[in-house]
């Protein structure tokens, strides 16, 4: 392909394989800084993935303002992209079990997506408030269904509520306004 001259106003399509080496990039890195590796899930796995989250959450009753708040919230942070954010939340939780969706997964990455599920089922469970023990037990049953083991979820409860902890911490800290006015301890 000849290059476009600097006066060119016309905008090449990305093709797939830019496309997929442009979300590579953008998201090897987030993965990276959450996860602790690079590996990027096929955009398939990754929506069938947050979709078990929605529906492990459900898994307790219909998710509340809050939930949907926070489920939003991950999404965006972990790098998920937009359209597949959009297809998450108006997807009905109620109309796949999350155990059928992760059975549309690689058998090699379903045992780690299910533990992936269950934090971030339990992340977005928590939202703005602690976990419920009703809360807990759904999921916890949800995640058998999923493989995951009762010992793997009791030690993923422990870290959502320290990472719960200092969320609100981090919040406090860094929250610059008071009634009145800017904190200037923080300046």
């Amino acid at each position: 392909m000849a290059p476009r001259s600097p006066t060119s106003t016309a905008r090449r399509k990305p093709t797939k394989p830019d496309e997929q080496e442009q979300r590579h990039a953008h998201l090897s890195p987030v993965q990276h800084f959450f996860y602790g590796h690079a590996r990027v899930p096929a955009e398939t796995d990754l929506l069938d993935a947050w979709k078990a989250v929605k529906a492990t959450v459900a898994a307790g009753g219909p998710l509340d303002r809050s939930a949907r708040f926070c489920l939003h919230a991950r999404m965006c942070a972990t790098g998920a992209p937009p359209g597949l954010v959009s297809e998450v939340l108006t997807w009905n939780e109620a109309s796949e079990r999350p155990k059928a969706l992760l059975a549309r997964i690689a058998p090699a990455e379903r045992h780690a997506t299910a533990v992936w599920v269950v934090y971030e089922a339990l992340s977005v469970a928590m939202a703005e408030t602690r976990l419920h023990p009703s809360v807990i037990e759904s999921v916890c049953t949800a995640a058998v269904g999923l493989g995951t083991k009762r010992e793997v979820v009791d030690a993923l409860v422990d870290l959502c509520r320290e990472e719960a902890a200092l969320r609100r911490r981090r919040i406090d800290m860094l929250s610059l306004r008071t009634e009145s006015g800017y904190r200037t301890d923080l300046l």
